[in-house]
């Protein structure tokens, strides 16, 4: 029978001080095919061992200087892979079982005929191929788990092949040169190879092999074969080569998943003249598979890095707060925006419930209901809308919030994608517009109400011109003490005060022509207030604030009395009989398009702004839109005609400025006047004369 390869090169020793025996033992070894050496005792085989390997021992049991048991057992604690059988003709010397404890593979009584020997021998060739199966086995598998600990390590791709090179050729069974090479398939050039990563290559071969295409040279050849290429030297399918190149051999191992895609080779240098072997390229195919694995778990983890990448480049630039929240309501991704929106860092709310944080406690009900609906389906009454809501900031501060809902289905759980932005300037803005709407529709209704009144009272005019005119030609007519007399001067005295109302009337609807002049507000205020302080009842007190540096106005000094009185007595009669405080102030101030606010019908420039506060009633807001209407009042009948802040209304208009007015019930109200102030005005003339 042909014995294998490993069954020719088996070494055996054989160790007995019976010369004769000796020999004819080693005689039949030798027959066998395999390699002998002898030794006289233990002594001399424990040399012999010392300076050689051996597979198996042969040893008598009786022996001089070492006997067969101090030998078996000096075997088994220095050469572990040396198997041992004991020969002995005195089997009751030591029993099977004490050469079995000590170390030995089996037992032959002398005599024995050849052909038991031979059957001894194989076994123990059997049984040595099994353990060095299974230990090239196992180191192979180690050399995997190796491999798969570099690949689990945060590093880039280049830095894990080149670990796996450095590793794999410290295995000394496979039998490397501590150099060698790893080349991927471009990622433009698919017919060409990239070097990638290297372990101590020469300088110019990392020029020369650079880039190899596909077919050329021996990496480049396993590639387009898709089959490790094996050279035992440099020959001539070796041409990348320099001057100077050592002789060497290689294995070159393509690189690729199933279906022999190819994603690369690496090439590992050998001795020259090393044989190729089986085992090792057994090895380095498993090495290939896992290293083809570990290229696509990196090359999909730089992919991912990418694209997270561009996505955090995009969201953390976003002004809008980007919100992810998986199907337990848990916040998984909060972007800088977010950050900034509500006060939370992203490292204070990750993984945390989104609804116990940012959502009001009045609707915390709601939020749990509709998650309840998301988690199951991922579906919601919001989801694909936008919707506005209130959030809650970090400070419990509430804003207004629009928010923009989608899903997307995260390895099979649904996650609620949300981009909220901050809406407080938009609503800021909305309730201005919305004051001022409300200020043209006040505005154009007083201006209606200005022109009716102004034609109703051109023409009761004329009617009262007629009435106080034939009467006083009546009374002309008639004795001064008759009935009659009195009677015509009834008529004379109503028609007079139906013309002075009509004159109020002219006044508001800004028909009636004033001459104005340079009035001292400072000097009218006080007079006002001294009059007040005289007649106003000691449940009310006067604090007054006057700046005494205010510019003048240009006004009737008349009408700017009435705005006064009108507007102290309206604050006297809100305070009624309780105690109160009446305010009154009076400062320079510049208006500007920034600061204009709710005084949009005022030129940019600088006004005298006078103030009448009150701690009285105060008015509701209806009340408020309301009360400059001619003959609109809240007293009872016969305490006003409703006339007073249609005056002060027309008077405040006809010069320039406006009446604003701020109240709310139960807390008073403040009257705000703004005036031109005179040299603005004097300066405004000038500079168009000047253009002229």
């Amino acid at each position: 029978m042909k014995k294998s390869e490993s069954e020719n090169c088996f070494r055996v020793l054989v160790v007995d001080d019976d010369s004769e025996y000796r020999e004819i033992v080693a005689r039949w070894v030798t027959s066998m095919g395999y390699h002998c050496e002898t030794a006289e005792d233990g002594q001399m085989g424990a040399d012999y061992l010392r300076n050689a390997s051996c597979d198996l021992v042969l040893t008598d049991m009786v022996m001089p200087n070492m006997d067969g048991m101090q030998f078996l057992k000096h075997i088994k604690e220095r050469y572990d892979d040396t198997s041992v059988i004991v020969l002995t003709g005195y089997s009751k010397e030591y029993s099977f079982r004490d050469v079995i404890q000590a170390g030995a593979v089996d037992f032959i009584e002398k005599p024995f005929r050849k052909e038991v020997l031979e059957a001894k021998i194989a076994r123990v060739i059997h049984e040595k191929t099994l353990r060095d199966s299974y230990r090239e086995e196992m180191m192979t598998k180690q050399v995997l788990i190796d491999l798969l600990n570099i690949s689990i390590k945060n590093k880039k791709l280049e830095d894990v092949l080149r670990e796996f090179l450095v590793f794999i050729t410290k295995f000394p069974w496979l039998k490397l040169e501590p150099k060698g090479a790893v080349f991927l398939v471009s990622e433009n050039e698919k017919d060409m190879l990239e070097l990638k990563a290297h372990h101590n290559f020469e300088a110019p071969l990392q020029t020369i092999c650079s880039r190899v295409p596909i077919g050329r040279c021996l990496c480049g050849r396993a590639g387009l074969a898709c089959e490790i290429v094996f050279a035992d030297q440099l020959d001539s399918l070796h041409e990348n080569r320099f001057e100077g190149i050592q002789n060497h051999g290689h294995y070159c191992v393509p690189i690729s998943l199933t279906g022999n895609k190819l994603m690369g080779v690496f090439t590992l240098d050998i001795k020259a003249g090393t044989e190729r072997n089986e085992k090792v390229e057994t090895v380095l195919k498993a090495s290939a598979k896992t290293l083809a694995q570990i290229i696509n778990s990196k090359q999909d983890e730089a992919t991912i890095a990418a694209q997270e990448q561009r996505f955090r480049a995009m969201t953390d630039n976003m002004l809008d707060a980007i919100i992810m929240m998986d199907n337990h309501g848990r916040i998984s991704f909060w972007n800088p925006a977010a950050e900034k929106m509500f006060g939370y860092s992203s490292e204070e709310v990750l993984g945390r419930d989104l609804h116990a944080i940012i959502a009001p406690e009045r609707y915390r009900f709601q939020y749990e209901a509709a998650l309840k609906k998301f988690s199951a389906s991922g579906r919601g009454n919001a989801i694909g809308k936008t919707i506005e809501i209130v959030g809650r900031c970090k400070s419990g501060k509430e804003i207004p919030l629009e928010l923009s809902l989608s899903t997307l289905k995260v390895k099979g759980t649904w996650q609620a994608v949300g981009i909220v932005r901050n809406i407080s300037a938009r609503k800021e803005l909305e309730k201005e517009q919305e004051r001022l709407q409300k200020q043209l529709r006040q505005s154009q209704k007083m201006q209606a109400v200005g022109t009716l009144a102004g034609g109703i009272a051109h023409d009761f005019n004329n009617i009262l011109g007629s009435i106080i005119g034939f009467t006083d030609m009546a009374m002309a007519d008639v004795p001064q003490e008759s009935q009659m007399y009195r009677d015509l001067r009834h008529i004379l005295a109503a028609g007079n005060r139906a013309k002075e109302l009509v004159g109020q009337i002219l006044t508001f609807s800004r028909q009636k022509e004033e001459e104005f002049v340079s009035v001292k507000i400072q000097r009218l205020l006080k007079e006002a207030i001294t009059l007040l302080q005289s007649s106003l009842p000691e449940n009310i007190k006067i604090q007054h604030d006057i700046d005494d540096e205010c510019n003048c106005i240009l006004a009737d000094p008349g009408q700017i009395h009435q705005v006064i009185m009108n507007l102290c007595t309206n604050a006297c009669h809100a305070m009624g009989e309780k105690e109160g405080i009446l305010r009154i102030g009076l400062q320079e101030v510049y208006v500007d398009e920034k600061e204009r606010g709710h005084a949009t019908e005022l030129k940019s420039g600088l006004y005298v702004r006078m103030s009448i506060a009150d701690t009285g009633t105060g008015m509701e807001s209806d009340v408020v839109d309301r009360i400059f209407e001619p003959f609109f009042t809240t007293k009872r009948l016969g305490e006003g005609t409703g006339m007073g802040l249609s005056l002060v209304h027309g008077i405040i208009a006809e010069l320039g400025g406006r009446v604003d007015v701020k109240s709310k019930t139960g807390q008073g109200s403040l009257f705000e006047v703004y005036i031109p102030a005179f040299f603005e005005c004097e300066e405004r003339e000038q500079n168009e004369e000047s253009s002229a």
